[in-house]
């Protein structure tokens, strides 16, 4: 073997090795941000960001003044608990959730799973909730406003699009079963993003307007009243 082939099989047994190497490393260095269970932890750090662009808000949500439109408006009202089936996506947490009761909605049964767009996400240390909107907690259960998926006119739902929604508002969607006292959230804290989750995520809303907050808590009383709801303290 002549010294030229020794230093061509060296060359590639080193490039060989390096391949090796590199693509141990790149896969080591994929982090899984899309499975919520996995990464919940360290989501407790991150701090809170609330955005209320009402372009965006215009666009994917219903204007709701009184308990009354947020009926007249929703599709599907539930009862729901989440499931540890939850994605993180772009703009949304889709999450997988159990039917305790159906109130409003054709199609569905007690028992059954649906999902639900949650408009928010976790995304480079920050949790980003769109208009206040405050991720469902597992074993808790919740009253929630839904609708229908927008789809193009003569589309057809395909595979699970079917017995998948979104809120028919960001804000009054979605009631916990729980009786918590949500408190105004600090707008210096909310901009500097030093709120970290684990101190709101037991909050139904995110808000740092006192007008807001009144009125949720209002429509909560309503909500449990109409479905004659017992909460726990």
């Amino acid at each position: 073997m002549t010294n030229s082939t020794k230093i061509l099989g060296s060359l590639f047994l080193f490039l060989l090795i390096s391949s090796v190497i590199v693509g141990i490393m790149t896969k080591n260095s994929f982090v899984d941000d899309v499975n919520l269970q996995i990464n919940k932890e360290k989501y407790d750090t991150y701090g809170v960001s609330i955005n209320g662009d009402s372009a965006y808000n215009e666009i994917y949500f219903e204007k709701i003044n009184d308990f009354t439109e947020l009926q007249h408006k929703s599709n599907v009202i539930l009862r729901v608990t989440p499931t540890e089936e939850r994605s993180n996506l772009a703009q949304s947490v889709l999450s997988k959730v159990k039917v305790i009761e159906v109130y409003k909605g054709k199609d569905i049964k007690k028992g059954e799973f649906v999902y639900i767009h949650e408009p928010n996400q976790f995304a480079n240390e920050v949790y980003m909730s769109t208009n206040g909107y405050n991720l469902m907690t597992e074993g808790n259960e919740y009253i929630v406003f839904l609708k229908h998926l927008t789809i193009p006119e003569n589309y057809t739902y395909k595979g699970q699009e079917e017995k998948t929604f979104v809120f028919v508002s960001s804000q009054f969607g979605k009631y916990s079963l729980n009786l918590k006292q949500n408190m105004l959230i600090n707008r210096e804290k909310a901009v500097d993003l030093s709120i970290p989750y684990n101190e709101i995520k037991e909050q139904d809303i995110l808000t740092t307007d006192s007008l807001v907050l009144e009125k949720y808590n209002i429509m909560r009383e309503n909500v449990y009243k109409a479905f004659k709801i017992q909460v726990s303290p």
